[in-house]
């Protein structure tokens, strides 16, 4: 209150912790709502320990999202600051047809995990560049899918409740000739043969001057927010992740990334960004209380500065 004489009635980020009792833990809580309604301005709790459960929730159902990670927190809060307020969208603008379509693919679709393939066909619904695949499940479909594509390729095993199938070794990538191909089917096979519903995927190799993290992710009280940063080996390299509100305008998220460090390594390819930002804000605009995430990780930033997806994955939403 004494901060707030002075004019300071900005954004809050408390530290908390587990009280020595309840009653002080209590008291934390009713300051800050009291704060919320003093000033408006967002509050976020960030607490590396962790809280006891009840607490949480206690402070989620106040509107205080509690973040485990201190980066986390305030990067949540650097996107209120950009977009000047709770963030919403800049526009009444609604929703285009494509990205009705796409929600209604969503609510057609079984799971919270959509597979690859269910999740590409979402976002190309919203014109967002995914780099096409062709079944490939028996040997015999992957001979034909690699003649029709051209090696080099990429081979990848979809296995239900299994999202990352990098990690999982479930992807074998640059696959140079026939030979190469039957050995990487056999491969991925072994791997998967006690599993149930396999299927078996087969792209093309797409060439990489850089690779991209590109996504969006849900907070509790806070909204959507666009996820972009390098992949690959260059993320241990240059170290830039940047969050921003996804109802942003686009031409203001392309800003942002084209000033920052990212911005400088890319160069022109940031502007055709443009696509992706699109797509992913008209998705959102649709169907954001469907979706939890999106993941499009790699985005391929070609030696030409072309760009596209190579694998994509989004989560529903289990509550809106």
């Amino acid at each position: 209150q004494i901060l707030e004489r002075d004019g300071l009635v900005g954004p809050c980020a408390v530290y908390a912790h587990i009280a020595p009792n309840p009653a002080q833990d209590r008291t934390l809580l009713e300051m800050l709502r009291l704060r919320k309604q003093r000033t408006r301005a967002p509050i976020v709790v960030i607490a590396p320990a962790g809280l006891e459960p009840d607490l949480e929730q206690q402070y989620q159902d106040a509107g205080f999202p509690v973040f485990h990670e201190t980066a986390l927190g305030f990067d949540a809060l650097a996107g209120h600051s950009i977009a000047g307020r709770v963030a919403r969208f800049v526009d009444a603008q609604a929703p285009s047809d494509q990205a009705r379509a796409a929600a209604a693919r969503l609510v057609a679709t079984d799971g919270d995990v959509l597979s690859e393939a269910a999740s590409a066909a979402v976002l190309r619904e919203v014109g967002v560049p995914v780099v096409a695949g062709q079944d490939a499940t028996t040997l015999a479909q992957a001979r034909a899918a690699a003649e029709a594509i051209g090696y080099p390729v990429v081979l990848k095993a979809m296995v239900p409740g299994v999202a990352h199938k990098n990690a999982a070794g479930l992807v074998i990538t640059a696959i140079g000739d026939a030979v190469a191909l039957d050995r990487a089917h056999a491969t991925l096979m072994e791997r998967t043969r006690q599993k149930s519903g396999v299927t078996f995927l087969l792209q093309p190799m797409v060439a990489a001057k850089h690779e991209l993290i590109v996504g969006v992710a849900h907070q509790a009280a806070l909204g959507h927010f666009l996820i972009v940063g390098l992949g690959g080996l260059q993320a241990e390299l240059l170290d830039t992740v940047l969050l921003l509100p996804i109802a942003l305008d686009v031409a203001v998220m392309r800003a942002r990334i084209a000033r920052s460090r990212l911005g400088w390594l890319l160069g022109d390819a940031v502007d055709r960004l443009s696509p992706i930002l699109t797509g992913l804000q008209d998705l959102i605009r649709a169907a954001g209380s469907q979706i939890e995430s999106i993941d499009l990780n790699p985005v391929i930033v070609t030696p030409a500065g072309d760009l596209i997806a190579v694998d994509a994955l989004i989560v529903c939403r289990t509550q809106a």
